[in-house]
């Protein structure tokens, strides 16, 4: 759904002890998981996990084993078995906009059972643990403002050169329209993975995975996402959920997460990878202006190609002290009326209003 956060994907784990495994050949899918965080390597669950696969929709599926806490002190461990799998909105079919939710859950449920691969109950299935979970939102704007946006969250990114970690954007040509931070396998609370993207181009551009071309020819309507774009951010395990006091991560509690706590995740995973705008300069030149009005209108002019007004005002002023402030604000204000606004190369107000939209606001 439009303009609304909800759950895209998740691992989800079960005891294999509340299973019914209806294939046997699932019992040649191992994996192992972090002791600690009962996290998947993607690596290894990809590698090893049985996959369906109907229509573009996938579903991985395999047993892993995990080290139980010890009873007494220099006790041997014992294993615990679980049937790990990844569930997606795409499992919804033709309701995929919707999301993962409380009300949706129970098709996911179906859809999995359909498999032949296990059986649970419902209740059981609910009660499942967490890991991985990408949250999302998506919502409308064009091609052109997104780019903007882009090349400005491009701009103002934190610097990395750490492999993996860093700004990664696709606003080359006409079928990209993109950006993400940091590497989904290696997610983290310091360097969360964040995706911005074009959803239309996601399911309808050139080159894409077939699969993606057979989900959205059995259930997408092309129309349903022109101009629809979407913020995307993963959650890796139990501890980066404690770090937004969520402590709960059974997939019933994750499903049923507010607007306001999902908001608060997407948020503060962007900001953790970028920083406020700063200004550069130009050389452009209005011959009747006086010395101080060509410097103010240069900076000024810089600033606008990819921060609204209301930033670049702050951003412009920040640095001077309180008495010379109001006096220099009023001096800006002039130059931008007289010699910028209304002949801007971008909506300011629209570049700022998409900023609060994907949630990237200090």
């Amino acid at each position: 759904m439009i303009d609304t956060y909800r759950i895209d994907s998740t691992k989800i784990r079960i005891p294999l002890e509340d299973c019914e495994v209806l294939n046997e050949g699932l019992f040649s899918h191992y994996v192992l998981v972090n002791e600690l965080t009962g996290e998947v390597s993607n690596t290894d669950f990809k590698r090893n996990c049985w996959i369906g696969q109907t229509n573009g929709i996938k579903c991985r599926i395999a047993v892993e084993s995990i080290k139980t806490s010890l009873a007494t002190r220099g006790g041997h461990p014992t294993l615990g078995k679980y049937v790990t799998m990844v569930i997606t909105s795409k499992m919804l079919g033709k309701d995929y906009f919707k999301g993962i939710s409380k009300e949706t859950l129970p098709i996911v449920y179906d859809y999995v059972m359909s498999l032949g691969v296990i059986h649970c109950s419902y209740d059981t299935f609910q009660l499942a643990l967490t890991t991985d979970t990408d949250i999302c939102k998506d919502f409308k704007a064009s091609f052109n403002e997104m780019r903007d946006l882009f090349n400005l969250m491009e701009l103002q990114s934190v610097p990395y050169s750490k492999r993996g970690v860093g700004v990664r954007a696709y606003t080359k040509g006409e079928n990209e329209n993109g950006i993400e931070w940091n590497d989904r396998n290696t997610t983290s609370l310091k360097h969360p993975f964040v995706k911005l993207y074009s959803k239309h181009l996601d399911l309808y551009g050139q080159g894409i995975r077939q699969d993606r071309k057979d989900f959205a020819n059995n259930y997408i309507n092309e129309s349903d996402c022109k101009d629809v774009y979407r913020v995307e951010v993963t959650v890796k395990n139990k501890k980066a959920f404690r770090a937004y006091e969520v402590t709960d991560t059974r997939l019933c509690s994750i499903v049923d997460l507010s607007q306001e706590k999902m908001s608060q995740i997407v948020s503060n995973s962007l900001k953790k990878n970028t920083v406020r705008p700063t200004k550069t300069k130009t050389k452009s030149e209005k011959s009747d202006m006086t010395p101080q009005e060509k410097f103010i209108y240069n900076n000024l002019s810089i600033i606008l190609h990819s921060t609204p007004y209301s930033i670049a005002i702050q951003m412009m002023t920040e640095d001077l002290p309180p008495s010379s402030r109001v006096q220099y604000t009023k001096k800006v204000d002039a130059i931008y009326t007289k010699w910028i606004k209304g002949k801007e190369s971008y909506k300011s107000e629209n570049l700022e209003q998409l900023m609060k939209t994907v949630g990237w606001v200090f």
